[in-house]
């Protein structure tokens, strides 16, 4: 059990914003994730082995299909995220990027996680 008393800066999670416009598509989100492609390679050669879907990985030799099956899981698992709040033309959610669970969105999120900031779509560090 974890207790905690005043803020934690050695924390292995951390928050985020998901705002997505209501006319953002799986594959809008999939080709704004495609525009760095850098976090997206440095992710599937060194961070999926820890998520659940590993063995599926393990399956493929080729780096670009790797990339295109990361970004499929990853902006569908955006795509399907709840509304906590609407506000105009915006979905917005909150959501956890953790480095101890399996679940591949959540792991890229802390992991590899950097700002986007586009038109349809737009993540943010709550922390």
């Amino acid at each position: 059990m974890k207790i905690r008393n005043d803020f934690v800066t050695n924390s292995s999670s951390s928050s985020f914003i998901i705002a997505k416009r209501n006319d953002c598509t799986k594959e809008d989100i999939k080709n704004i994730l495609l525009q760095d492609k850098n976090a997206l390679k440095y992710f599937v050669n060194e961070d999926i082995k820890y998520t659940e879907r590993n063995d599926e990985f393990e399956q493929i030799d080729d780096i670009e299909e790797k990339i295109e099956l990361v970004t499929n899981y990853l902006s569908q698992d955006i795509n399907e995220i709840g509304t906590d709040i609407k506000i105009c033309d915006w979905d917005i959610s909150a959501t956890e990027g953790n480095n101890e669970s399996e679940d591949i969105l959540s792991m890229f999120l802390y992991q590899r996680y950097s700002n986007i900031n586009t038109e349809k779509l737009k993540i943010q560090s709550t922390n």
